[in-house]
């Protein structure tokens, strides 16, 4: 028997869900071998550093027990057939208000295009989520701060930007009658504005 050959017995295909005394988030997963062993393994994944990162863990850290459910028996022909059911079965519980914590749906049973818009929608919240809005006006990633803040190029803006604000508040607070208004009178507003143009 080829090596591999009884682990990817998809005939004998199962989903599975993991749920947590006291919470009501699950995990959805799916497996062709028995759900003891499956179970065993989660548990095993617990006591290993670098698996911790790993969907099924917030099940564990949410809830001191755990227990494994069988949601239907699946057989099937190939992985990929195995993974599509694995998604119904995430959307439909997310469908149905249930908080599942699996990060990602499988990739198994999607075409080229809807692997290259997840890849995309992926990579743009992650970048979304490491940017940073300088008061100066720039957004930029975020381990690029402190490179950022100790430029010429920050200091420029804010200075800009503070020389626009001061002139504003000078126009506005200057009264109209008075007779100094000619010697206060300020900056022109397109020199202002072709400055910030440069900086901005």
């Amino acid at each position: 028997m080829p090596k591999g050959q009884l682990r990817d017995n998809y005939k004998e295909g199962k989903i599975y869900r993991l749920l947590g005394a006291g919470i009501t988030d699950t995990y959805v997963g799916s497996t062709c071998g028995s759900l003891y062993r499956r179970l065993w393994h989660h548990n095993h994944m617990q006591t290993t550093p670098t698996q911790r990162q790993m969907s099924s863990a917030l099940i564990y850290q949410r809830s001191p027990t755990v227990a494994i459910e069988l949601l239907e028996d699946y057989p099937c022909d190939t992985k990929q057939e195995l993974g599509a059911r694995e998604r119904y079965w995430i959307e439909k519980f997310r469908a149905e208000g249930v908080t599942v914590v699996n990060h990602n749906l499988p990739t198994a049973g999607l075409t080229a295009e809807e692997l290259r818009i997840r890849k995309n929608t992926q990579r743009t919240e992650r970048n979304r989520a490491n940017l940073y809005h300088c008061p100066c006006g720039r957004t930029i990633q975020s381990a690029q701060k402190e490179e950022h803040l100790a430029s010429y190029l920050h200091a420029k803006r804010l200075k800009v930007a503070q020389w626009v604000q001061g002139d504003i508040q000078l126009s506005s607070q200057t009264p109209a009658s008075s007779s100094t208004s000619q010697d206060m009178k300020p900056v022109h507003q397109d020199f202002l504005q072709e400055q910030v143009s440069i900086f901005l």
